[in-house]
């Protein structure tokens, strides 16, 4: 159930704006900062002053900026796992089991699958293609999404979509979509609308799986990926929200300490749960 918000007024450069904050936070959970430092009081008063930035300048350029980070970067595993290949088999190994163990128990078809900012089709190619007749790819980098091609190079492939998640318009129907490192890239508003949108792409059966970077409380912003990563309370509030109901959940067990805690999210839509 939603809350009532409330609505604070704060002095953001150089003028008076009013700024909303979700009330199923407290101050500490609402609170987060950016990787050089800067403290926010809210989600919504980052996005405020973000978008608004001289370097920003508005939505668009948040992706556009994004997207030429990932750009900059050659195809290779390390590079779309933030510099470490040491990550990928313990990722893979956990996902196939949490993937394996939730659709087996939940009789969901394995089918089809989308991969949602598959890069360069690292999770499809060594995850999806192992557990699914056929998989579509989703990513909005050109150069990773062309090296995919090649590097996954499967039959079983359907669909390359080159674009972002934020504007992934589609009437296919998947029995899974594989959601991995993706809604950290996504405004507030975005994540909403993405998660309301693929809810419609599930074939009757299907299931959405999530998984992202979470903190136990609070965000932080990623000055140089141009990245938000939400705590586990936002996160599932967003799901909430956009009408999907968390079945199973798990975190990533087989981790560097030195990194964020990554979790696993497998979803439905909520109406399924009545009917």
């Amino acid at each position: 159930m939603f809350r009532l918000r409330n609505t604070i007024g704060i002095l953001f450069r150089g003028y008076f704006k009013k700024i909303e904050t979700k009330t199923f936070l407290t101050r500490d959970e609402a609170q987060g900062e950016d990787n050089l430092g800067f403290s926010y009081n809210s989600l919504e008063e980052m996005w405020a002053v973000e978008l608004s930035s001289p370097q920003i300048r508005g939505k668009e350029n948040w992706y556009s900026l994004g997207n030429s980070y990932w750009s900059s970067l050659e195809p290779t595993i390390a590079n779309v796992l933030g510099g470490s290949d040491d990550i990928h088999e313990p990722d893979i190994r956990e996902s196939s089991a949490f993937l394996e163990e939730v659709c087996g128990k939940y009789n969901v078809p394995r089918h089809i699958a989308l991969d949602c900012g598959a890069g360069i089709g690292r999770v499809t190619k060594f995850l999806l293609l192992n557990q699914f007749d056929a998989v579509d790819l989703l990513e909005q980098c050109t150069k990773f999404i062309d090296f995919a091609k090649v590097f996954v190079s499967s039959n079983k492939i359907r669909n390359y979509f080159n674009t972002g998640a934020q504007n992934f318009e589609s009437e296919e129907k998947y029995d899974v979509i594989w959601v991995q490192w993706v809604l950290s890239q996504l405004t507030d508003d975005d994540l909403f609308n993405f998660l309301t949108k693929i809810k419609g792409n599930l074939s009757p059966q299907g299931m959405i799986f999530f998984k992202e970077n979470t903190k136990r409380k609070g965000f932080i912003v990623h000055k140089d990926d141009f990245s938000v990563t939400r705590c586990e309370k936002v996160l599932k509030h967003a799901f909430n929200k956009a009408g999907l109901k968390v079945l199973e959940e798990q975190l990533q067990k087989d981790w560097p300490n030195d990194l964020l805690d990554v979790k696993m999210f497998a979803c439905i839509p909520a109406e399924r749960i009545n009917s």
